[in-house]
């Protein structure tokens, strides 16, 4: 197959996360741009949306260890089994490899060491304790030599890859998370409970990172210190029977506060669960520019979220939310008072929201879309003008 006419997008895994479901978008968008480009998409893992990814391009899986790769393995030093099972499905002469994630890079290492000509880009989505707990500092520098471009989701991201790995912010296209946007305000589902009160809600994976920890102490210090208010909190992800969702209701029951606080679990429709709650707050540590934060704008709900915690700093403002002290619950509990006891409350929350559904206009997919394949036209351009 000619070195011009085919594309390969890795993605680490196909999990109903941020990264997958962007390069969902990404993809679907993109083959309709590029139609006489053929594209496969190589998961290295699976997960719920692989069969999405099949519908849009062919889809290749990373194979397993065999008998032989392991006895060779076990035989021979220095030999390389991941490196083999890389190389045995990457076998077309793609004019260009995009790496979704710091996970794939390691996988760009090995495709450009076999095929120098290829143009590499790592599309990276994470801040620094993510690349330590999803891949790691020394498997990604590792990897940096051989990546011809790089994309990251926010500046946050970007001045981390200037500043720790040493990455040329020439070499850097930073391009914003954007979403499909909700064209019309969604009906009401009723499917929370009926309550007067406020409704808080938060949405990600029950980890340290998105910090579900804060989101239940959050709760508990405000029902301690002004029982009196009406309010409750939900947070939409994790898996029920699973050992986080078991801590976070250990923590939730021994803190009296099942009453205040209930847990949704993983589920294909969140955005009609935060459509019906009237704060969105991002207790996250640590988060590039989360897709979930543009989908609460879009349902025009007022966004809170921490200082120094990523790429939503760039986003929120005091017209569409409030900014808090890093990780700093008092001020967060303080705040999340004066809220609910103003006496405009509900005009004032209105008011923000329709300001974040002003505000995230810019970050609808298809515009995103379009800036990409800018992107990607510009940097295929130049590889090939450099050839001739």
């Amino acid at each position: 197959m000619s070195v011009t006419n085919s594309i390969l997008f890795i993605s680490h895994d196909a999990t109903r996360t941020g990264a997958p479901i962007l390069l969902k978008h990404h993809l679907r968008g993109l083959k309709a741009q590029y139609p006489d480009i053929e594209f496969d998409i190589l998961l290295r893992d699976g997960g719920e949306m692989s069969n999405e990814f099949e519908q849009i391009t062919k889809v290749l899986y990373l194979p397993g260890r065999s008998l032989t790769t392991r006895i060779l393995n076990f035989i021979l030093k220095g030999y390389n089994d991941y490196e083999h099972r890389v190389k045995k499905v990457i076998k077309k002469k793609y004019k260009l490899i995009y790496g979704n994630t710091v996970v794939t890079a390691d996988m760009l290492r090995i495709a450009k060491i076999n095929a120098p000509d290829i143009i590499t880009v790592c599309h990276v989505h994470e801040l620094d304790i993510a690349i330590k707990q999803f891949s790691s500092p020394e498997i990604f520098r590792k990897a940096i030599p051989y990546i011809d471009h790089f994309i990251t989701a926010s500046n946050a991201v970007t001045q981390l890859l200037t500043q720790s790995y040493g990455i040329s912010a020439t070499n850097i296209y930073t391009h914003f998370e954007h979403i499909p946007l909700v064209t019309e305000l969604m009906p009401v589902k009723n499917l929370l409970p009926a309550h007067k009160g406020v409704r808080i809600c938060g949405c990600g994976t029950l980890d340290w990172r998105k910090g579900i920890d804060i989101f239940v102490q959050t709760a508990f210090i405000l029902n301690k210190s002004q029982p009196e208010l009406d309010f409750h909190f939900y947070w939409i992800g994790g898996k029920a029977g699973s050992i986080e969702h078991e801590k976070t209701k250990y923590d939730i029951k021994r803190l009296g506060i099942a009453n205040k606080l209930t847990l949704v679990e993983n589920c294909t429709n969140p955005l009609d669960y935060i459509n019906e709650c009237d704060i969105f707050l991002l207790t996250s540590r640590e988060d590039p520019f989360p897709l979930v934060c543009l989908e609460a704008a879009s349902l025009a709900k007022p966004i809170i979220c921490f200082r120094q915690s990523g790429g939503m700093t760039e986003f929120v403002d005091d017209n569409i939310g409030w900014q808090i002290d890093y990780l700093d619950l008092n001020q967060l509990t303080k705040v999340l008072a004066d809220i609910l006891n103003m006496p405009a409350r509900s005009m004032i929350l209105a008011q923000k929201g329709k300001a974040a559904r002003q505000k995230v206009q810019q970050y609808d997919i298809k515009r995103g879309v379009d800036k990409l394949k800018v992107y990607l036209d510009n940097i295929m351009q130049h590889k090939s003008a450099s050839i001739l």
